[in-house]
């Protein structure tokens, strides 16, 4: 018969044994948000890749447009660069989204991308269900998480809904909303050049000073890992951070709240370049 004390001792040997040998917590897949206007040169043979191959699952979500046919054009974007399992995936309602058949495509996809339009939409489809419960976790487990336009708006769990960008810098002027979650730590914004947006986050930063800004410009996209951040495509992306110590307030004033931002930092960033996240 084994003492009391050793086989404590047999029995903490075998946990400390099994917690060694058991695999280490999977990161976060990519995340890679496009600033809209087309394809950004280079970036869907990089997430293919990522993703294992052309065998990898690939799921277009259209719901940002109203428009008929929305996702098609994508589908073969995906399938042009050698995606040979590439699903589009439109259900109606958060209910239909929930559906056993529609919840198995979203259980099986490798990359979730996101197509233009109203990143709004997405929200009113997804929110509170259990398709957007799945991405989530598969993100967290490794799945990539994409989209253009409003499909890379709304990656963040804070997402810039519309505004003007002409006006001051000022609180509450460019609603915001709460998106997908992916993205936690950056607020994102599109067509951020052709536009004219570069000032919009600079509105909306202050509120949330725990976050960074990126703004992509068009045919441009950013691949987000868990340590860094890489400029891929055609054009420029700026990368907004409060500088350490800089506190936003809204003093007096005689017509109304205006931002005063100590300091900020903006990075202009070009393709190739590759920056800490």
């Amino acid at each position: 018969m084994v003492p009391k004390r050793i086989a404590r001792c047999l029995v903490l040997a075998l946990v400390v044994g099994c917690a060694s040998t058991s695999s280490p917590n999977p990161r976060a897949g990519i995340v890679a948000p496009v600033g809209g206007g087309g394809e950004a040169p280079g970036l869907v043979p990089r997430l293919i890749a990522l993703a294992g191959g052309v065998d990898a699952p690939v799921v277009v979500i259209p719901a940002a447009s109203s428009v008929k046919d929305a996702g098609r054009s994508s589908v073969e974007m995906w399938k042009h660069h050698g995606s040979e399992r590439v699903t589009l995936w439109n259900p109606k309602s958060g209910s239909d989204a929930d559906q056993p058949e529609s919840l198995e495509v979203i259980r099986q996809a490798r990359i979730y991308w996101f197509g233009g339009g109203s990143q709004e939409r997405i929200m009113q489809l997804l929110a509170g269900t259990e398709a957007l419960r799945i991405l989530r976790r598969n993100h967290a487990q490794g799945a990539i998480v994409g989209g253009t336009s409003a499909g890379a708006a709304v990656l963040g769990d804070v997402m810039l809904v519309r505004g003007d960008p002409e006006g001051p810098i000022a609180p509450d002027r460019l609603p915001t909303a709460a998106g997908l979650g992916v993205l936690p730590d950056f607020i994102v914004d599109q067509h951020l050049l052709a536009r004219a947006r570069v000032s919009r986050l600079l509105n909306i930063l202050p509120a949330h000073p725990s976050l960074k800004g990126l703004g992509l410009e068009e045919r441009t996209a950013a691949i987000i890992g868990a340590d860094s951040i890489e400029i891929v495509g055609a054009g420029q992306a700026v990368l907004y951070s409060t500088a350490p110590g800089s506190v936003a307030d809204m003093p007096p004033t005689t017509t109304r709240p205006l931002w005063r931002i100590p300091e900020i930092r903006l990075s202009v960033l070009l393709p190739g370049d590759r920056v800490p996240r």
